[in-house]
């Protein structure tokens, strides 16, 4: 019953981490496809400032999910190795 919750827990997380690429990417895009011009407006300039700085929240975001998933690896492997150690010596 454990490693089930755990396996789930494992999916979420790689979702959520599949989706926060997918907001890089976009916003990533975004930001080049709005490449302030040679002599852009103050607005055209912060619009694209305001998206550069979204860029850490979501590299940050990304890093919290990847170690979340590689911790429940990491938990899901020692429960598998403990479960078969026990087994072995049955």
């Amino acid at each position: 019953m454990g490693l089930k919750k755990l396996e789930n827990e494992i999916s979420v997380a790689e979702k959520n981490i599949n989706d926060t690429k997918i907001e890089i990417a976009d916003l990533f895009l975004k930001i080049h496809d709005n490449c302030p011009k040679e002599k852009p407006t103050f607005n055209e300039f912060s619009n694209w400032v305001d998206d550069m700085v979204k860029m850490p929240d979501l590299i940050e975001k990304l890093r919290r999910y990847e170690c979340r998933r590689n911790t429940l690896l990491a938990s899901k492997h020692l429960i598998e190795n403990s479960e078969t150690e026990i087994f072995a010596k049955n």
